[in-house]
């Protein structure tokens, strides 16, 4: 004679079995989502051909436009003083274009919102020349 489970525990198991493999889709999924955002992000940080021109006046100098200085290294880098990323790549640039300015590298600080003494105090206190 065989002995078959009752009907409530194989509509459990297959309750369990159904949950299982409906999380189980949702995490492929997920991460399906994930990979192509991450793919979509570094795509997006690819070279796309030459940057729009444009003109900047500097605080003490005259005006700069970025298509005379055409086939030169040129990093263009905006900040506020109040920006804490910004306070702490602004000795590494600072650094990094005295290592190569005299091999031509250019860098163009760009202030965002702050007002004229903000910036320079800024300036100041890490001691940014470019």
């Amino acid at each position: 004679m065989e002995i078959t489970p009752p009907l409530s525990t194989r509509s459990s198991k297959r309750t369990r079995i159904l949950v299982f493999g409906a999380i189980a889709l949702i995490v492929v999924g997920l991460l399906g989502v994930l990979a192509l955002t991450v793919r979509q992000r570094a795509a997006g940080a690819l070279a796309s051909g030459a940057a729009p021109d444009f003109e900047i006046k500097p605080f003490d100098g005259e005006t700069i436009r970025l298509s005379a200085l055409r086939g030169r290294p040129v990093i263009v880098n905006f900040w506020a003083s109040w920006c804490i990323p910004c306070r702490e790549e602004a000795p590494l640039l600072q650094s990094t274009w005295l290592k190569y300015k005299d091999r031509g590298l250019v860098l163009i600080g760009v202030d965002y919102v702050d007002t004229e003494v903000e910036a320079k105090k800024f300036m100041q206190e890490f001691g940014v020349t470019h």
